[in-house]
């Protein structure tokens, strides 16, 4: 016998022998002599294969064993979508290279077809919800002046104003704002204004005066204007001293002679009497004219005595019942 009368090609003093994984031939069920198969080694590269199982690499393509897919073979291989990276098995792409999605990239971001730099605050982009330039919205910096805004929550300021950020009003900003009645002084947060300044009240003003929405000097007693309830200036009324005889006057206290006569303080004196027909009533020097009226609105009637010689009138008060 020899070996060409066996089916495993071997024959051994003229006895067929059965296959094994060290005789050299490719017999039983290797795939290439003595590597493959369920019994015998896994083939190394460049072996034949039936299937993976037959190779050390894992890798049967074509009938041969071949080196398995790597991140790092420089072959755009297993589920990468670039060469050794993206897919399940490699590791996330850098910027630039190709994406089928967010999960391809390092930076989470694919936009058509390529890994792209995530948005940030200092990417000179105006991107995510920034209303400029890496400022604004939920998750950047506040913008500074003039840069858009949306929102007074956009703005360092806490103003926007036409979309854009503004200084916030002042009580130093030269402009009359917030509730000011003039420029930068006035209202509930400014201080008090000055003199000639408009106002809306006296707590606008430092004097606390404010007349026709100006502010002023409060009326006093020594202003030399007639104010402040006077009947003549700086006397009469309810705040100043009296009256000297000639100065206008409304009832006979604001006259130092207690002597109000036709609107004008008179020199003399007064008198509260009672007028009984037939009785003397003393008056003046020389009394030339006499008048009558109810003067202090008692219900009875007064008199009043122009005194020629002593150049002065008696004011006499009715208190007959």
């Amino acid at each position: 016998m020899k070996s060409g009368d066996c089916v495993d090609a071997i024959c051994t003093n003229n006895l067929c022998d059965p296959p094994a994984c060290n005789d050299t031939y490719k017999n039983g069920d290797e795939s290439d002599i003595d590597c493959g198969g369920a019994k015998c080694a896994k083939c190394v590269l460049g072996k034949a294969c039936k299937g993976a199982s037959d190779c050390q690499s894992g890798l049967c393509q074509n009938n041969l064993c071949k080196v398995a897919p790597t991140c790092n073979d420089q072959i755009k291989n297993q589920d990468e979508t670039d060469l050794d990276c993206g897919g399940k098995v490699c590791p996330k792409r850098i910027n630039g290279l190709a994406c089928l999605g967010a999960g391809d990239c390092a930076s989470g971001l694919c936009q058509n077809n390529a890994c792209k730099a995530a948005p940030s605050c200092v990417d000179k982009v105006k991107n995510q919800d920034e209303t400029d330039i890496d400022c604004g919205g939920k998750l950047c910096a506040k913008c500074e002046l003039n840069m858009a805004c949306l929102a007074g929550g956009d703005c360092a300021s806490g103003l926007c104003q036409n979309n854009l950020c503004k200084a916030a009003p002042a009580c130093n900003d030269k402009i009359k704002n917030q509730d000011e009645t003039d420029i930068d002084c006035g209202g509930k947060l400014c201080a008090k204004c000055g003199l000639n300044l408009a106002c809306l009240a006296g707590a606008d003003r430092q004097s606390n005066y404010c007349t026709n929405n100006v502010c002023k000097i409060p009326p006093s007693c020594i202003d030399q204007l007639k104010n402040g309830g006077e009947t003549d200036i700086d006397c009469g009324g309810p705040l100043c001293p009296a009256c000297v005889p000639g100065k206008s006057c409304l009832a006979a206290g604001d006259c130092g002679s207690a002597v109000c006569y036709v609107g004008k303080c008179a020199a003399g004196s007064a008198a509260t009497v009672a007028i009984v027909s037939g009785t003397p009533i003393a008056v003046g020097g020389l009394p030339q004219a006499m008048a009558g009226d109810d003067l202090n609105k008692d219900g009875n009637p007064d008199l009043v005595v122009v005194n020629c010689q002593s150049n002065n009138v008696t004011l006499l008060l009715n208190v007959t019942p």
